[in-house]
């Protein structure tokens, strides 16, 4: 998958989420070693990593995705790995809808 058809996987699924008409969501929270939420209109801070939250579904997106990445995508990888933080994007409910639906 190229860069720019993972963003609009990434749209497209928050629009299906903000036009789910759930009513039991407050907030939309996501996890990234490399997404900027900020482009999206999230509010982003940095959290420490949690080894098996961020470190261990990175690598296993990697090892599913490795034909669609190439070797070229490794040494990335390995920097990220290296990273105490995490991004943490936030948004509540009510502007998620708004924004995205």
């Amino acid at each position: 998958m190229d860069r720019d058809k993972f963003q609009r996987e990434r749209l497209r699924a928050y629009q299906k989420l903000a036009q789910s008409g759930r009513t039991d969501i407050r907030e939309v929270r996501g996890y990234s070693l490399w997404i900027d939420y900020t482009r999206d209109g999230f509010q982003q801070h940095e959290e420490p990593v949690q080894f098996w939250r961020d470190q261990m579904g990175l690598i296993f997106l990697w090892l599913y995705n490795v034909y669609n990445w190439r070797v070229k995508r490794v040494p990335k990888l390995m920097r990220l790995l290296q990273r105490d933080t995490v991004r943490v994007g936030t948004m509540d409910w009510a502007t998620f809808v708004e924004r995205f639906g």
